[in-house]
């Protein structure tokens, strides 16, 4: 049956033009009278998108099908609104304007950018009539899509009955209906359901990423409310500038400011959107991180089929990183920009000028947003380019010793380019070690630190939690055990699909020569250069188990995250193998396994065998207890911020209240000293106000247990379970 497409009337560039312009204007206006509605939604559209675009169509990349399309605008434009802000910023300070990142200076100068980017493209597009397309959806399509498309509806009212009542029965439902959907459209093999899967991975995806941004109306996690404060500081001064470490900038501070994607960017969001900005900085990075399985998707499906394509994704899905998304600010825009430099560097419908200018982007943005992501992705280039050249030389020469083999040596691959990687290296080390300073810093003294702690590369105690866990550490109950044997076995499918893959490499991988026949299970052989990538990143896991305090600066499963952006195809090759070897179909071994896995990470494992472990599920589990905010800890810590005397310390509780105050109250050192327990372990007096949050109070009764702190201090505020003390000892 021949593909369905419906096409929309073409357009001619010149009528595309003017309702460019009407619509930056009618989005100008919405936000100069304040429009409610209007103008976060139309600011956000704005910035998420329209520059993206107008610049893949600057450069004419007509090929591109509509899913690559979306993803690469959205990442272009955050790449730009970047890019251009921190020039921006940069100027304005220069010639003396110290708010450059208030709403009217980002309104004119984005304005501008816009309307030029709209002509450049009329310019390269007036003669030609632009067609929006997508595939047509038969009856039977339609009705497979009408399930999923509820997802993120049941997301909605499950985190609200959640909140409301404490039941989680409906986000048990749709924790329960993903997985069982999963089944049904894997074993539903038919022709044409292929254009069915970006839709379905979004819907799933925006469904799991939902459940943390609604679990609370205020930050959760731990490191999220110190980039909220960097955020808060950027947005309030109007303009950005680089913290050094010193007397009044902790190392915390200084490092997390170094990173564009938390103070920056949303600060260049909230000046146009103007919403609550704590919503704003959680459901940005929840927008992110919903395009990243997409990504994963398009990746894979060059080299394995749709169908085991969407299972990739789908496994990308489960990982805990990714259920956590408004907890990864900092990383959800560097994985975009990573994840979109591995997609257009092996994508074959972008062209080769393109390709380098969109790298090109991508690395700065990289650079711009994260550090440790960056590392990561320097150190898998470094290493893959020798992999890749001494690879490519030893079988050219091979083909060559033969004069009857020259006539059929295919032309070997270059899209890992060595000016690529100096010019990453260029930038890092001009934004790290020239500009912030401290992100350079770190990663030499950790290195340091771990080659010269020779007997603590055998201790799992410098490898991290993960690791610990991963060798059963701490692992008692039956889903724990089943999350462990899980991921071994994930983890060896992947092992045994890159493994296959260096055994049997004529017939899996691009190489120069004679192509042998590929083997039925891939669409495409694997580039030279993507599986030099695949054997750098095992490399550079391999090395971070051995090394002792690498993981403790990434951590384990934020390296395997950033990982399975190369790794996910190899994940089926294996389940593919393994399969076939025992002779059972490859869905019956893969599926069971994700299915497990994916009920374990999300919780719902624990809540079957009645061991409540997730926030997202209930209130009795230690996620609970360590990472929630309660409406009235940010009144209370609102309430100090305004009221407290200057001069007079501010000491916390032993839980979440130290981060409480710097989210909620925009306090951090010196103004707040630390928590009044470490403070005592220091030999200080406990002088100037205490702020004790909902557990302390309630759960711990932490006033019993340090009797002689508050014995002479008065309460001066109160709120179901929050209070303020103050006095001397």
């Amino acid at each position: 049956m021949p593909k369905i497409v419906f096409h929309r009337p073409g357009l001619s560039a010149t009528r595309c033009l003017f309702i460019i312009i009407a619509f930056i204007a009618l989005t100008n206006i919405s936000i100069l009278l304040n429009v409610p509605v209007l103008r976060p939604v139309l600011s956000f559209l704005l910035l998420a998108f329209l520059p993206g675009l107008l610049i893949i169509y600057i450069l004419r990349q007509n090929r591109l099908v509509l899913t690559e399309k979306i993803v690469l605008s959205a990442g272009i434009s955050m790449a730009f609104t970047i890019i251009f802000g921190l020039a921006l910023n940069t100027l304005a300070l220069a010639w003396g304007y110290d708010r450059p990142l208030s709403t009217v200076p980002l309104l004119i100068s984005f304005g501008l950018a816009n309307v030029i980017l709209a002509t450049a493209f009329w310019v390269r597009q007036r003669k030609n009539t632009l067609y929006f397309s997508w595939p047509g959806l038969m009856l039977r399509d339609k009705t497979l899509l009408i399930l999923p498309a509820l997802f993120p509806l049941l997301s909605i009212l499950g985190v609200g009955v959640m909140n409301g009542t404490g039941s989680n029965w409906l986000l048990m439902l749709l924790l329960l209906l993903i997985p069982a959907y999963v089944i049904v459209i894997t074993f539903y093999q038919k022709r044409g359901l292929n254009k069915l899967y970006p839709g379905l991975i979004y819907f799933i995806s925006i469904s799991l990423a939902l459940l943390s941004l609604l679990r609370s109306n205020h930050l959760i996690g731990s490191d999220i409310h110190s980039e909220y404060n960097i955020f808060l500081t950027t947005l309030n001064n109007g303009h950005w500038a680089v913290l050094k470490q010193g007397v009044n900038v902790g190392w915390d501070v200084g490092i997390l400011n170094s990173c564009l994607s938390i103070s920056l960017l949303p600060a260049i969001y909230q000046s146009f959107v103007n919403i609550n900005p704590e919503f704003l900085f959680r459901s940005l990075y929840v927008f992110i991180y919903a395009f990243l399985p997409l990504i994963i998707y398009i990746i894979s499906s060059k080299y394995v089929r749709q169908s085991n394509a969407f299972l990739a994704a789908f496994f990308f899905m489960s990982q805990v990183l990714f259920l956590w998304a408004q907890s990864g600010a900092r990383a959800a825009p560097a994985l975009l920009f990573f994840n979109l430099f591995v997609l257009v560097l092996f994508n074959d419908r972008v062209s080769n000028l393109s390709r380098n200018l969109f790298a090109i982007l991508f690395a700065a943005a990289c650079v711009l947003s994260h550090y440790g992501i960056t590392y990561v992705f320097l150190s898998m280039f470094v290493l893959a380019w020798p992999i890749k050249t001494l690879a490519t030389s030893i079988l050219s020469r091979k083909w060559r010793s033969n004069p009857r083999n020259n006539s059929y040596l295919g032309r070997p691959s270059n899209n890992i380019k060595v000016t690529l990687i100096i010019l990453l290296m260029v930038l890092s080390f001009l934004w790290y070690s020239q500009v912030t300073t401290l992100p350079f810093e770190t990663g030499i003294n950790t290195i340091i630190r771990s080659f010269s702690n020779v007997e603590g590369w055998a201790s799992l105690e410098t490898k991290g939690s993960t690791v610990s866990a991963a060798f059963g550490e701490n692992i008692g109950t039956i889903p724990q055990q089943i999350r462990l044997v899980t991921s071994w076995i994930i983890v060896g499918l992947i092992g045994s699909g890159v493994l296959y893959s260096l055994i049997f490499f004529r017939r899996m991988i691009a190489i120069p020569g004679p192509q042998s026949d590929k083997l039925d299970f891939l669409n495409n052989k694997f580039e030279i250069d993507y599986f030099a990538l695949t054997l750098a990143i095992c490399l550079i896991m391999l090395i971070s188990l051995v090394l002792p305090f690498i993981l403790l600066l990434s951590g384990l499963e934020r390296l395997f995250f950033q990982a399975l952006t190369v790794l996910a195809p190899f994940l089926i090759i294996g389940g593919t193998v393994i399969a076939r070897w025992i002779r059972i179909r490859p869905q019956v071994l893969i599926l069971p396994l994700l299915i497990a896995f994916f009920m374990s990470t999300t919780g719902t494992m624990y809540e079957i065998f009645r061991q409540p472990s997730t926030i997202i599920l209930g209130t009795e589990n230690r996620e609970y207890k360590l990472w929630y905010v309660h409406d009235q800890e940010s009144r209370t810590a609102a309430w100090l911020s305004n009221n407290a005397v200057e001069g007079v310390n501010i000491f916390a509780g032993p839980n979440l209240e130290i981060d409480i105050l710097k989210s909620q109250g925009e306090l951090t050192f010196p103004r707040v000293r630390a928590s009044f327990t470490e403070a005592m372990q220091r030999g200080e007096t406990i002088t100037g106000y205490i702020y004790l949050g909902y557990n302390s109070t309630k759960a711990d009764n932490i006033m019993n247990e340090y009797p002689q702190v508050f014995t002479k201090k008065n309460k001066i505020y109160a709120a179901n379970g929050t209070q303020i003390y103050l006095g001397s000892n």
